[in-house]
């Protein structure tokens, strides 16, 4: 793992903390991410999962970028960096997931749980997951579709949602 952090150690809490600080989106991508659009159950309701959306013409793509989190829509493409899907990505992601939710600020985003929650919305069964494979998108170090669909189920169904959706833009 590349860090490319700018900060002190007193500016970190914990290991938590400082996973969470290296995951952060691209300076870029927070930049330019204005989009003030309000996410609640509706937002879940719209996006439709991946093998359904593949269905109606999207295509997904592997994209290569500076973050986990620099996904894009263009032109009828989604496009999205690599997740490695190992034994310890379940306790990893709730980790996170855990400290944004109680630590967040109301100021912040909360990049992780909007992750969670599109991965949520777009993984309905182990058919997206192998989708999302075939694009080399999810590398499955498991071995097993059904796993990798619980995983993101059962993280992102008991979320709190944050106010302002992160991936609003995509949809």
């Amino acid at each position: 793992m590349h860090i490319t952090l700018n900060i002190t150690p007193i500016e970190i809490k914990h290991l938590v903390d400082f996973m969470h600080l290296n995951w952060q989106p691209s300076p870029s991508r927070m930049r330019n991410n204005n989009s003030k659009v309000t996410a609640d159950r509706k937002y879940r309701e719209v996006i439709r999962c991946a093998t359904e959306l593949e269905e109606a013409g999207i295509k997904f793509m592997q994209a290569d970028g500076e973050s986990l989190f620099d996904m894009k829509f263009e032109n009828g493409v989604i496009k999205f960096p690599r997740l490695n899907i190992d034994d310890d990505s379940d306790p990893f992601w709730r980790n996170l997931v855990v400290y944004e939710q109680f630590s967040s600020k109301d100021d912040t985003l909360n990049y992780v749980t909007d992750y969670m929650n599109l991965m949520e919305c777009l993984i309905a069964s182990p058919k997206d997951v192998e989708l999302l494979c075939q694009h080399r998108i999810i590398k499955n170090r498991i071995g097993d579709d059904q796993v990798i669909a619980n995983i993101f189920n059962t993280i992102g169904f008991f979320l709190v949602l944050s106010p302002e959706s992160y991936y609003s833009q995509l949809f």
